[in-house]
């Protein structure tokens, strides 16, 4: 009910023509578009209870939105603005992808060529150049498999039901959502300690949904002429939960990672969960990237945004082009940001 409430309340927008004016009120300001992966099937359960992988013909959609109303320039382009270069034509949008998902290759690289449009992919260098499963997916997938009923929680000590698929999504997304804020050095532990709890020793391969991309796939990517290489660190390590040391290494040992293997300058950096600070935009300036990205959920504005702290926002699977439009025209965001997520 609250979907279809929603869905009527942007298709009124839209109809009024508020969006409309919206949209051509702020051609000056930059979205830029967050995705993670894309998908041919609809994968049960706990494995993308978040939607992070949309369906492939809904990404197709958002492309075909994007190319007939904006137009989507590399980010290394509006990087280059940002910092004093040639000013942007209005009505531009930038798509970026985070992680390094198999099927960032094999469906959304022969997307986006189908319909000439650029993208940066910022690459968890532990997750392509080892094959480390991120552990937010290593936790996924134990919830899912899992034949235990009951689970304490690893922070706070609760009881966590499991019976059920729905219990097994929420304990899942609540143990993930306070694993996020423990200090770094104790993440990947409670995390790997939880895993072994609910699978025993024998833990069995993740799904083809959680594949890295291989190193072939990433430098053919690269090689195109219209895919840019980011970093998104090595490890998807939460740079505000560790010292500055500690958030240094990943920053800088993830850049010469990715140099070694794409054979290429690495000189955008996509901060992990988006979480930033004057700090970390420091170190990653430092480190020799000319931006970075975080999360935000709205616009760039060209009189107050920083080439290290460029927001992005989201597309969801299931929004129609009258939400699509109210998100890009930063109506969404805006009503997000008074009423909360339920916007």
């Amino acid at each position: 009910m609250r979907q279809i409430f929603k869905r009527f309340f942007y298709d009124a927008m839209h109809v009024s023509g508020i969006t409309g004016v919206a949209l051509r009120r702020n051609r000056r300001c930059v979205p830029v578009l967050l995705y993670h992966g894309v998908t041919d099937q609809r994968w049960p359960g706990v494995l993308d209870c978040e939607k992070k992988h949309i369906r492939a013909e809904r990404f197709e959609q958002q492309l075909a939105f994007l190319k007939e109303h904006f137009q989507v320039i590399p980010l290394a382009r509006y990087a280059a603005a940002l910092r004093g270069g040639a000013a942007l034509p209005e009505g531009c949008a930038v798509i970026t992808f985070d992680d390094g998902y198999a099927d960032n290759y094999t469906t959304v690289f022969p997307l986006l060529r189908r319909y000439g449009l650029p993208a940066t992919m910022f690459l968890a260098a532990d997750f392509v150049t080892k094959g480390t499963p991120l552990w937010v997916d290593r936790l996924a997938w134990a919830f899912d498999r899992t034949q235990r009923t009951e689970l304490r929680h690893p922070v706070t000590g609760s009881d966590c039901g499991l019976a059920t698929e729905e219990e097994r999504i929420n304990a899942y997304l609540l143990i993930k959502r306070d694993l996020k804020a423990v200090i770094d050095a104790q993440r990947e532990d409670l995390a790997d300690r939880v895993c072994r709890e609910l699978l025993g020793a024998q833990t069995p391969p993740p799904p083809s949904l959680y594949a890295p991309l291989t190193k072939e796939q990433v430098r053919e990517m690269a090689d195109s002429g219209f895919m840019e290489i980011g970093s998104h660190g090595c490890r998807h390590a939460i740079l505000t939960a560790m010292s500055q040391e500690e958030a240094r290494r990943e920053i800088v040992d993830s850049k010469a990672a990715l140099e070694e293997f794409c054979g290429r300058p690495i000189e955008s950096f996509s901060y992990p969960n988006g979480d930033h600070n004057p700090a970390v935009a420091r170190l990653t300036a430092e480190a020799g990237y000319a931006c970075a990205v975080a999360g935000g959920l709205r616009l760039n504005r060209p009189e107050s945004t920083q080439p290290y702290a460029i927001s992005r926002l989201a597309l969801a699977e299931s929004d129609s082009r009258s939400m699509m439009a109210a998100t890009l025209c930063g109506i969404r965001g805006r009503l997000i940001s008074l009423a909360g997520a339920s916007a």
